[in-house]
């Protein structure tokens, strides 16, 4: 435009795109590994969510504990070793909180390799680096026994439930 007229910039021409990067590349496996990807995300955002429920669920049981009649010093004790377990998973999970607040080095949790292939990769169209494959590989390994290592703590807080429950503990939310 010019003057508030349009003004012609030039001749028509034909060109022809050319790709910046290889052609060869298979992006069908860059989207399964982002899938795969996303889907371990997924997973061990549920399993945060799963902690973080646990996790007020044993401290409303603390404040019924102490109000519970029949209460035993063992019941303590129980509610203690299941209040360290939820710690050992959180860790295990999304790693040491109090080490990396402190700026110490901590080995990388399952949801630090997660993140950083997300971060690293999500946003390209490039086959996943070895180390990208290693870290997503690394992860849903240690997903899966952390997994075995969920169950069994859930099992063992609805036991324990059920335990303070028959001990006459006041109503607690989520019980």
């Amino acid at each position: 435009m010019h003057n508030g007229k349009l003004e012609s910039q030039g001749e028509m021409q034909s060109f022809q795109v050319k790709p910046v990067h290889n052609t060869d590349k298979d992006y069908e496996e860059v989207a399964a590994f982002q899938k795969k990807t996303s889907d371990l995300s997924r997973q061990t955002s549920s399993a945060g969510r799963r902690l973080s429920e646990a996790r007020n669920k044993l401290r409303h049981i603390k404040a019924a504990l102490i109000k519970t009649p029949q209460a035993s010093p063992e019941m303590f004790e129980q509610w203690t070793k299941l209040q360290t377990d939820l710690a050992e998973l959180r860790t295990a999970l999304q790693g040491d909180r109090i080490r990396q607040s402190k700026d110490e080095s901590t080995s990388p949790s399952i949801t630090n390799r997660i993140g950083s292939v997300i971060w690293g990769h999500w946003n390209t169209t490039e086959l996943p680096t070895k180390t990208q494959i290693q870290n997503i590989e690394l992860a849903q390994s240690e997903f899966e026994k952390y997994k075995t290592q969920e169950t069994s703590f859930f099992y063992e807080l609805a036991l324990y439930v059920h335990e303070i429950t028959d001990a006459g503990a006041p109503y607690t939310p989520g019980r």
